[in-house]
């Protein structure tokens, strides 16, 4: 009996701790949660540092000279490609200059748009290009100013920059210097035939890039039209012209010697490049590279070109006389008799340009005939940057690959 009652108690007591069981779990405390650490606040991320912006000096400034003269014209290898390799020298390379040649970056008729636009940065302006654009400018292309480019260019600087009338053509560019062509004659084919009077010329189809010019030779008698110096080449070639009035310097590097083998010396007339810089470009310069274009600009530049020149003509006539040209200098009273005739452009000039653009401009020419008496007496001293011997080196160790024995009677230099 004991122990089925034993038995009993220990069923029940069992089933009480089965039953209990889900209650006891249920029961136990859940754990008290604990406050969340509150999150840091990030940390500003550092501004990264900005590049310091190069200074001037560390730049190297492009400057692109634009100029119809090919790469065998000695006012390329002679005068510009000097005057740029000598600037990028003194500014210890931060300047790289850099010369279009051959109108490759514009043509000579479209050069001062490209310079003052900043299409080019600098170049040579022709006014004989831009008539009415550059009024008292053109006063250095009326005839019989000087002999030679080489005492007419340092004379047209110092007129030009000490005459504010002058000056007033250039208000709209940095003015850096300022040459002349070759002295101006007149060039004729077989066919054309020498002229040695102005009866010569009645009927001759001539050539000329200068208004002036056209005018003059029209009253002498010549049919005459508008041909650029660097067009005479293909317009001879077709049988366009017989002829043209060109300087000597671009004669043979335009091949126009080809064709030309009678030549006229009159010594008529210059016309006049200007040496200019994009006004913009210009004022951007650091003030030392400023100051290393002026040291060889002005005069410097000026007189560089006109000895180039001068020098150049002196070659190209050396080549023309090897090769068997005629050449044929007017006689004093045949000149006197051409010179008659073109008397009156000094007074048409002189009253067109009176009371607009200056108030005596027969005192200006006045003033220019001074200065070419001076550098004919005592011509602008050579530099030694320029790598000149003076006037009368002919063939220059300058020009790109040399010369042939045919291009330089005498041996190749």
């Amino acid at each position: 009996m004991k122990r089925k009652l034993l038995t009993i108690v220990v069923s029940v007591c069992l089933m009480l701790v089965i039953a209990a069981v889900p209650f006891m779990a249920a029961c136990t405390p859940e754990p008290t949660p604990t406050t969340p650490t509150t999150p840091t606040t990030p940390t500003t991320p550092t501004t990264p540092t900005t590049p310091a912006t190069p200074t001037p000096a560390d730049k190297v400034i492009e400057l692109k000279w634009s100029t119809y003269y090919p790469v065998l014209h000695p006012m390329n290898y002679d005068a510009y490609a000097i005057w740029c390799k000598e600037l990028d020298k003194r500014t210890d390379g931060r300047t790289s200059t850099i010369l279009y040649g051959g109108g490759s970056l514009a043509t000579p008729r479209e050069n001062w748009d490209a310079i003052v636009s900043g299409m080019a940065d600098m170049g040579e302006v022709w006014a004989a290009h831009w008539p009415g654009r550059m009024p008292m400018t053109e006063m250095y292309m009326l005839p019989f100013i000087a002999p030679t480019a080489a005492i007419a260019a340092p004379s047209l600087w110092e007129t030009t920059t000490t005459h504010p009338e002058i000056m007033a053509d250039w208000v709209k560019v940095k003015l850096m210097g300022q040459h002349t062509s070759a002295i101006q004659n007149l060039h004729t084919t077989a066919d054309g035939g020498l002229v040695k009077t102005l009866e010569d010329m009645k009927g001759l189809v001539l050539g000329a890039d200068n208004s002036s010019v056209i005018s003059w030779f029209t009253t002498f008698g010549a049919a005459i039209q508008q041909i650029d110096t660097q067009d005479g080449y293909l317009a001879m070639e077709k049988g366009v012209i017989q002829g043209g009035v060109w300087p000597w310097a671009p004669l043979r590097s335009q091949k126009m010697t080809e064709f030309l083998i009678y030549h006229t010396v009159i010594d008529l007339l210059f016309v006049v490049a200007t040496q200019v810089m994009n006004k913009e470009k210009w004022e951007s310069l650091p003030d030392d590279v400023k100051a290393a274009v002026d040291e060889i600009s002005g005069f410097n530049l000026s007189a560089l070109g006109g000895y180039s020149l001068t020098n150049g003509s002196m070659t190209d006539i050396a080549y023309m006389k090897a090769k068997g040209d005629t050449f044929y200098t007017l006689p004093p009273g045949e000149k006197a008799r051409w010179a008659a005739m073109i008397e009156p452009t000094y007074g048409e000039y002189f009253d067109r340009v009176r009371g607009k653009y200056a108030a005596d401009p027969e005192g200006l020419w006045d003033d220019l005939m001074k200065t070419v008496a001076k550098y004919s007496e005592n011509p602008y001293p050579l530099q030694d940057w320029w790598g000149l011997d003076g006037i009368g080196q002919v063939c220059s160790p300058n020009r790109p690959g040399g010369w042939s024995e045919e291009e330089c009677p005498g041996g190749s230099k």
